[in-house]
């Protein structure tokens, strides 16, 4: 009798040991922080592919437990070595956090992070670039050519981030729900507004005629769809290249045509973000005031001024718009010798 006590007590220890164990393997612990801590964050679907793609294939059959900080610097570098050292320091924040959660919920017998005392910039060979890369004229010049030749969805997608500054997701997931064409006005929603407030986008006569021209769909809502408008396009990267590729071949046409070499034309790389930065950029060269440009591209006042200016500043935003359209038209549009009156809107080239 005390030995069959002895036998089911043993394999009830072994089984909380062995459903212990499985609770503690880190491909256990990042579905649970997936699910408890980002599902519903705006960075949701961003923590998510560097948690799936990165963090679980290196470590997810092992305990958190066993985790040391020479993992962290080993995946650190190995990232880095494949020529991604941004990519490299977003793991290592996602890696930090992660860690961070399983700590405080206390449920993992994690004690202490192995991100302690590491500092990512040492180990990655240079850190995010310097944000200056903003688009020339001649660079503005075959973008709006080379976005005449994608079609639909990138075509207008691509042309009202330009024009207006947004953010790549606050365009690529807009609805007709948030657009009033009668007051030409885009509201982006706290849902995809990076600081939880919603954001009023003034549309310029450009902007507006860009989004008037997009088609409707019987059973979704999006703008910018394959699916009928159901759902939102995704992976802009994929189109981003050939969106260099045509831009490339814009830039060496202009160089023939001014007479110079093609062959060393290149395009500096830059980022679907590289668009907003040019706006703002842009909005400086044409004076217009420092707290309407912030405004324009949804930087939050901060402190006392976020407290006590709840000013809109949209009609000053308007006229920015409008005078960045005007300029934007200005750049891309060649001249004619029947008329100072250019148009720039719609999809054409």
């Amino acid at each position: 009798m005390a030995e069959a006590k002895r036998r089911v007590d043993d394999a009830r220890r072994d089984a909380e040991q062995q459903s212990l164990q499985e609770e503690r393997l880190f491909a256990n612990v990042a579905a649970d922080y997936l699910k408890r801590k980002v599902a519903g964050q705006r960075r949701a679907a961003h923590v998510r592919r560097i948690v799936n793609n990165a963090l679980v294939p290196a470590w997810g059959g092992r305990l958190i437990t066993d985790l040391t900080r020479r993992d962290v610097v080993h995946l650190v570098e190995q990232i880095d070595d494949r020529g991604a050292p941004v990519y490299a320091a977003a793991a290592f924040g996602t890696a930090r956090g992660l860690f961070n959660w399983a700590i405080n919920r206390g449920a993992y017998g994690l004690e202490t992070s192995p991100c302690d005392r590491v500092r990512v910039a040492d180990l990655v060979s240079r850190t995010k670039a310097a944000r200056q890369r903003v688009l020339s004229d001649d660079e503005l010049v075959a973008f709006w050519k080379a976005t005449g030749r994608l079609g639909y969805p990138w075509c207008p997608l691509f042309r009202l981030l330009l024009l207006t500054g947004c953010r790549r997701n606050e365009v690529a997931e807009a609805s007709w729900a948030e657009f009033n064409l009668g007051n030409k006005l885009f509201t982006v929603p706290p849902a995809r507004f990076k600081s939880n407030a919603s954001h009023l986008v003034p549309l310029s006569a450009d902007a507006t005629a860009i989004v008037e021209a997009l088609p409707r769909f019987k059973h979704g809502d999006c703008l910018f769809s394959f699916t009928f408008g159901q759902h939102p396009v995704r992976a802009l990267h994929s189109v981003k290249r050939k969106l260099d590729a045509l831009m490339l071949r814009y830039l060496k046409a202009q160089a023939r045509q001014r007479g110079e070499d093609p062959a060393v034309v290149t395009l500096a790389p830059f980022v679907i973000h590289v668009l907003r930065r040019t706006v703002r950029t842009r909005l400086a060269s044409l004076e217009v005031n420092d707290s309407v440009a912030e405004a324009v591209i949804g930087h939050g006042r901060r402190g006392l001024q976020r407290v006590y200016d709840q000013h809109s500043y949209e009609p000053q935003m308007r006229r920015a718009l409008e005078a960045w359209a005007a300029e934007l038209r200005r750049i891309v549009t060649p001249p004619t010798t029947d008329s100072n009156v250019v148009q720039l809107r719609g999809q054409g080239t």
